[in-house]
């Protein structure tokens, strides 16, 4: 069966049947730090207040979410009459 028939397809054409064609340019595009993306993005202010607050503890901010399951009504009520126990007479 050919390689073609199974669903693999040759690449480059060559003799050998691994691809060493590359032909990749070297890239050169400069790193920027996130903190500058985000002073442009909100302003130095908004990073000076991000920054003054780090070091306060704060709870997260939950919205949404599962609401809690209400408690069910206790079955046996105050002055209720209690079963004998099994073997008595009353």
């Amino acid at each position: 069966m050919k390689a073609e028939a199974q669903g693999v397809v040759k690449i480059g054409g060559g003799k050998s049947e691994s691809f060493d064609n590359y032909n990749f340019k070297e890239g050169n595009t400069n790193t920027v730090k996130l903190q500058e993306i985000f002073i442009q993005e909100k302003g130095a202010a908004a990073l000076k207040k991000l920054t003054e607050s780090e070091g306060q503890p704060s709870a997260p901010k939950v919205k949404g979410g599962a609401k809690g399951k209400k408690k069910a009504a206790s079955k046996a009520k105050k002055g209720a009459k209690k079963a004998a126990p099994a073997g008595e007479v009353r």
